[in-house]
């Protein structure tokens, strides 16, 4: 393992960690909002009319704005040094405000104005909460900016943990409406208030990163005239928006779908994405972050080799992580729910059609996780076409196939042509990269995809003896205790066997924690 393989890892794990942490955070969050909300009418309200901040979070923050920047500031600092990025920053800044300022408050106004005329209850309850969560858009997007700034300046396990506050509010508030619930409005305006001062508090945090790393934004209102960078952004991140918001639009599309279903459908969904997306959150975002710096710097230093080096030493990971994940989750998907889920509005009957959800979202772990490090192949290079191509074929793809599939298998078909969908976007970036530059060496990752697969089919024998247990019969106490002890043998034995099978990636992940010890 290479000394660049050596930090890449070493910046993985500490981003891992501290998403690991506002994964775990958010999973016990989940928890309580299905207890307190249930898996009906108020609990679909309230994933309807939170999914839209989050879209333009995923957008604007997360998305192709922030992407786009990092090999934009890579190579403005490299040439113009640090006070002249400083000053860019600022006028993107500017922009980047009042664009989302217009948005939040456009957004609002129609929320207002159809809530009028809609009769369906929780899509109605839903348009109510707009107006004070759509704010938390603003603010989290700027979030997401700072963020992608930071990264830049190689810090990526500090800005990690401000994800840590909307889930620290959130559950403080669902743990006192658990105890002392006056209405649902009353439940509901609490937490949508929790948001929006969440997001105030994690811009205030990366504001004071942002000035200790000496990075803050030169706000001279006097450069803005020549804008040379808000025109660079412009070309470089406008495909890139505008396949951020296919993506986004597709996601929109699976939960409108999903409410004509019936009341559980979309519940169902957003209680499964909750647990499919943290090994997501943890493997893959984790290692997207790192590598799409990594990958910038490549391309200004011309490297294509380690590019490519880079890609497959992600992928090893992403698979030797991702594939036990997917297995686990897929099988224990009822002692999950049940032991996570099951308790005080959460019926029975959510369970059977989350589980039912979780069967088909679960096969697409590893496509998820793998298209967050295929996409910074075109990323780093500025090429934020290639992908907007590929993402407007998938969305017309997965509609067609979510509309087809929903009918006999309700939000389970959903799910799954989510699932494909995911599958086909990978294997067309990586069919047209290899087309474009250079063949990837893709058979250098089999070898430990095989491994991984051998080693969770060892691991999964444990499975048929954990159906003993009748989970729902006993407190959610014990359940959890008996999922967590489910995990911890499934784990072992899944180590063990890496082990026998001399897996590259666990000696490299062990090596590199005791080498952390011995410092």
């Amino acid at each position: 393992m290479s000394d660049k393989q050596k930090n890449f890892l070493k910046s993985t794990l500490g981003t891992a960690f501290a998403t690991f942490i506002s994964r775990i955070l958010g999973l016990i969050r989940v928890m309580l909002e299905s207890r307190v909300l249930g898996g009906g009418t108020v609990a679909s309200a309230w994933g309807f009319a939170f999914t839209i901040p989050n879209m333009f979070r995923r957008i604007f923050g997360e998305g192709a704005l922030g992407t786009a920047l990092i090999p934009i500031l890579v190579q403005l600092e490299a040439q113009e040094g640090i006070e002249k990025t400083r000053k860019n920053l600022g006028i993107v800044f500017t922009f980047l405000s009042l664009i989302l300022a217009i948005i939040v408050l456009l957004i609002s106004v129609i929320a207002i104005i159809c809530e009028k005329f809609v009769t369906t209850e929780h899509i109605k309850l839903g348009l109510k909460l707009l107006p004070i969560l759509m704010p938390y858009a603003f603010f989290i997007c700027l979030v997401g900016v700072a963020q992608a700034i930071l990264n830049c300046r190689k810090v990526f396990v500090l800005p990690a943990y401000g994800a840590l506050i909307l889930n620290f509010m959130l559950i403080s508030t669902l743990g006192l409406l658990a105890y002392w619930q006056k209405d649902w409005k009353f439940v509901l305006d609490s937490l949508s208030t929790m948001v929006l001062a969440a997001g105030v508090i994690h811009l205030a945090l990366m504001i004071i990163l942002m000035k200790y790393y000496r990075i803050f934004p030169d706000f001279k209102f006097s450069e803005i005239a020549k804008k040379p960078i808000l025109m660079t952004i412009y070309k470089k991140t406008l495909p890139g928006i505008i396949g951020g918001s296919v993506l986004q639009l597709s996601l929109l599309i699976d939960r409108f779908l999903a409410m004509f279903i019936g009341t559980e459908a979309l519940p169902a969904m957003t209680y499964t994405e909750r647990i499919v997306y943290l090994p997501i959150g943890i493997v893959a975002i984790s290692f997207g972050s790192v590598l799409q710096v990594n990958m910038a710097k490549s391309v200004a230093a011309k490297n294509n080799q380690e590019i490519i080096d880079d890609l497959i030493f992600g992928l090893r990971h992403v698979f030797f992580l991702c594939v036990p994940l997917t297995f686990f989750i897929l099988l224990f998907r009822y002692d999950i729910i049940i032991s996570l889920f099951y308790s005080g509005n959460f019926t029975m009957n959510n369970v059977q059609a989350t589980a039912w959800a979780m069967l088909f979202y679960s096969l697409g772990i590893c496509f998820f996780c793998t298209l967050k490090l295929v996409t910074p192949l075109f990323f780093s290079r500025g090429d934020m076409v290639t992908p907007l191509k590929s993402s407007i074929a998938v969305l017309i793809f997965n509609a067609i196939l979510s509309f087809t599939l929903m009918f006999p298998m309700q939000q389970g078909g959903i799910a799954l042509a989510t699932a494909i969908s995911s599958l086909a976007n990978n294997a067309i970036l990586l069919w047209i990269f290899s087309k474009q530059c250079f063949p990837i060496p893709l058979k250098r990752t089999l070898n430990a995809l095989v491994k991984a697969l051998i080693a969770t089919l060892i691991a999964l024998n444990i499975y048929w003896a954990s159906r003993m247990f009748d989970l729902a019969s006993y407190s959610q106490a014990i359940r959890f205790v008996i999922l967590i002890a489910e995990a911890g043998v499934f784990g072992i034995i899944y180590l063990g066997s890496s082990a026998l099978l001399k897996n590259q990636e666990l000696s490299e992940l062990f090596n590199h924690l005791l080498r952390r010890r011995k410092k």
